[in-house]
């Protein structure tokens, strides 16, 4: 049947500079310099502390002539243990989605760090006292090694001529899913008490189920039986952070003058909550602890005034117009509406080489479609896509680069564009005068892309958008001179 497309005339538009670095892919390719060693570290993975070195994937834009780039750090999911120990289909530092964001963000300019930390905790011991303090201590000695990864690379920036061209004054500690956990304590954990609150406690020792007496400070620059001091002269702190998929331990840990943060999630998730509630873990169904999701992170951020270097600029892309159908104003949350319990929709993994047997019975494919339906790598991208543009422009502007703008388009800029005709039957014809479409998306109000058949004309084009359903849709249109964003309804 026919639609009508009605364009509405009330919207905001959105213009970024053509090729404007950070906020869009102004690079074509990327490198890797892969496995460099950032600390030597005790793993208890095997049982005794034995050492161990710490590894890097290190993803630069190639051809890039800049010499101090901001950097984010990505932590990966996993639940603190290895592949198939884990019962899941992904947990390290080369999982297919760490490594496509680390490539997306490499492209925009910046330097991306996928990192190696220390795994291992007992999932299968006796009691409850003991499952929760081997995950807490794990966590723990993930945080001690994303701190290492800082100082390393601000070391190599004072000592070792600066390998990376880096701004050792821009990093950004990202993490998804547990991985979340270590990003989320690095921008807020930096008091002992914070690891003994009653939560924290082993009611049979009556001492916190972390002993710094054995693991050290949260920085790990202490040398203590279950760690190992790295580059303890140089400074841990991050500038900004976010979470993908994951949540803080305990929200108190959040206090005013603490960096900004950007969370992502799904609402339900049904091992991560979205506001407070618990953590269960996905490798034995055990119920862990209460904590803060993304939404609970974000709604106290907003209180104590944390993201005003982002919240204050108006950002009228359409991921963030979608995002704020969702977020309730808390500026700086995207929350991923699904219509089953799912977790982790950016993830996804090679069937044949999951299609073997799993503990819980049938095969890691079936177990890890339990909560990721219709898991496809063009699926994960999608998602991936909405992760790394609503993430840039707030990164930009959370570090203060130059490159942070949320201006609106001017009104002569915006005459410029022509959608018609107005109603269309079908096909929508865009025009842009004096310069070349390069490419057209339409985007959905999921973040998906939709496009339908384009036909591309020089400063004409056609979109063939009979497929589509009733409903309100975004039209992204690239020029050689800049990106506009329509927002449009097909009824």
């Amino acid at each position: 049947m026919k639609k009508q497309l009605y364009l509405i005339l009330t919207f905001l538009s959105t213009i970024y500079a053509f090729g404007q670095r950070y906020t869009s892919e102004v690079f074509s390719n990327y490198s890797v310099t892969s496995d460099v060693v950032y600390g030597t570290n005790l793993s208890v993975l095997t049982g005794s502390p034995v050492s161990e070195s710490l590894v890097m994937d290190v993803y630069e834009p190639q051809g890039d002539t800049e010499t101090a780039r901001p950097v984010i750090l990505i932590a990966h999911d996993g639940e603190y243990l290895p592949e198939q120990t884990n019962a899941l289909t992904y947990g390290n530092y080369r999982d297919s989605a760490v490594v496509e964001i680390c490539a997306q963000f490499a492209r925009r300019g910046f330097v991306v760090v996928a990192y190696e930390y220390r795994l291992g905790w007992n999932p299968s011991a006796s009691t409850q006292d003991t499952r929760l303090g081997t995950y807490l201590n794990a966590f723990y000695r993930g945080v001690q090694d994303g701190f290492t990864v800082v100082r390393y690379l601000r070391m190599n920036a004072a000592t070792q001529g600066n390998t990376y061209k880096i701004d050792p004054n821009k990093i950004v500690s990202g993490g998804m899913g547990t991985g979340s956990e270590i990003s989320t304590a690095m921008a807020f954990l930096d008091k002992y008490a914070e690891i003994n609150l009653p939560k924290f406690i082993n009611p049979s020792t009556v001492t916190s189920y972390i002993d710094t007496s054995l693991s050290g400070d949260f920085y790990g620059t202490l040398t203590r039986p279950l760690n190992l001091s790295n580059h303890a002269t140089y400074n841990s702190d991050i500038q900004m952070a976010f979470n993908l998929g994951g949540s803080v331990l305990d929200s108190t840990w959040i206090e005013a003058g603490d960096v900004p943060v950007v969370s992502l999630g799904v609402p339900n998730d049904p091992y991560s909550p979205h506001d407070f509630g618990a953590i269960i873990c996905q490798v034995n169904g055990d119920f862990m602890l209460n904590v803060s999701g993304s939404k609970g992170i974000q709604r106290r951020q907003y209180m104590l005034g944390n993201n005003a270097p982002f919240a204050s600029v108006t950002f009228t892309d359409p991921y963030t117009v979608q995002s704020n159908t969702l977020n309730n104003g808390l500026e700086g949350l995207y929350p991923f509406k699904r219509p089953t319990p799912e977790s982790a929709p950016w993830m996804w993994w090679d069937l044949t080489t999951w299609n073997i047997a799993h503990p819980a019975g049938g095969t890691y494919n079936d177990y890890g479609m339990l909560t990721n339906p219709d898991m496809s790598k063009s699926k994960a991208l999608l998602y991936i896509d909405t992760v790394v543009n609503y993430l840039s422009p707030r990164i930009v502007c959370g570090l203060g680069l130059a490159e942070c703008s949320g201006a609106a388009v001017s009104e002569q800029e915006q005459e410029r564009i022509q959608f018609y005709p107005n109603p269309v039957e079908d096909l929508l014809h865009v025009t842009l005068p004096h310069s070349t479409i390069t490419e057209i998306v339409v985007v959905n109000m999921g973040g998906e892309v939709v496009s339908g058949r384009i036909e591309l004309q020089g400063d004409h084009a056609i979109l063939d958008l009979s497929h589509l359903n009733s409903a309100v849709y975004f039209v992204r249109v690239t020029s050689d001179q800049a990106t506009y964003v329509e927002k449009i309804v097909i009824r």
